[in-house]
């Protein structure tokens, strides 16, 4: 019980590390293992520790670390590593991108600061 509130405490505080050691501590427990899981896919992922997370979560059998698995080869193997944005935000991106304002200093009477 204890070490479940020290691995909550420590990941909703943002040490990942930390939340890891009590999370791997709790695998062995059958009550406690799916949360412990959790914890260490969850924590690679925040930490965009892609290949960590696929190292240590493939030899687990439950739906939702595969899941995670599956969506951190999809971000490793992506052209903007790490970033994936839905159709609809990729063209908003590239319709803001195309229609930046350009800035000319060509008619501005500038003097440099003496």
């Amino acid at each position: 019980m204890l070490r479940r509130v020290l691995m909550r405490r420590a990941y909703n505080s943002g040490r990942y590390e930390q939340a890891r050691h009590y999370a791997r501590l709790l695998l062995g427990k059958s009550k406690e293992a799916e949360l412990a899981r959790s914890i260490i896919v969850r924590s690679y992922w925040n930490e965009q520790a892609y290949e960590d997370l696929i190292q240590t979560a493939l030899g687990w059998d439950d739906e939702f670390s595969l899941s995670y698995v599956h969506l951190a080869k999809e971000r490793l193997n992506s052209i903007a590593y790490g970033r994936s944005f839905s159709p609809f935000a990729q063209n908003r991106l590239k319709h803001l991108l195309e229609n930046q304002p350009t800035f000319h200093t060509q008619n501005l009477n500038i003097r440099p600061v003496q």
